[in-house]
């Protein structure tokens, strides 16, 4: 025989005439299957006997609470959500800021610049213009330095 139940139904509408609510159907072998349904109120009628025994059965304070519930884990849910977007961002940035320290930290004039107090700089940069920032420095040192070996040679 196949268990027929009717879970956590909540209001559909901010009019509080329609209600959303899963049925599960608990099979003899084990399985189960959730089926979304609704309840709509028909207006047409005076008395809606099937809306008025769902009520009967599962009183409009259940249905508050419950869709009360589900609205707060909703809500929390995208909190959530957008927290790990924001994570997932961040980690991005890290990302790539770690990908441009070992391109710029390749490169031969910042292998071989003497200047171990801006390499150490380049090393705890934090933002990407940080980092270019004493790249850039380090790379114009050598060029100079370049430059003046050419002139005086």
């Amino acid at each position: 025989m196949i268990k027929k139940t009717i879970v956590d139904p909540t209001w559909g509408s901010l009019e509080k005439d329609k209600i959303v609510y899963l049925i599960e159907y608990q099979y003899p072998n084990g399985s189960v299957r959730k089926i979304e349904s609704s309840l709509v109120k028909d207006p047409t009628k005076e008395v809606d006997t099937e809306w008025k025994a769902f009520l009967d059965k599962f009183p409009a304070d259940l249905i508050d609470d419950n869709s009360a519930r589900v609205a707060t884990t909703q809500y929390n849910l995208q909190k959530k959500s957008e927290k790990h977007k924001a994570f997932l961002e961040k980690n991005k940035e890290l990302e790539m800021l770690t990908d441009y320290k070992m391109i710029l930290f390749g490169m031969d004039e910042i292998k071989n610049s003497p200047h171990e107090n801006i390499k150490y700089k380049m090393r705890i940069a934090q933002t990407i213009p940080e980092l270019l920032a004493y790249g850039s420095a380090l790379i114009y040192d050598t060029l100079e330095k370049e430059n003046k070996d050419d002139t005086t040679s």
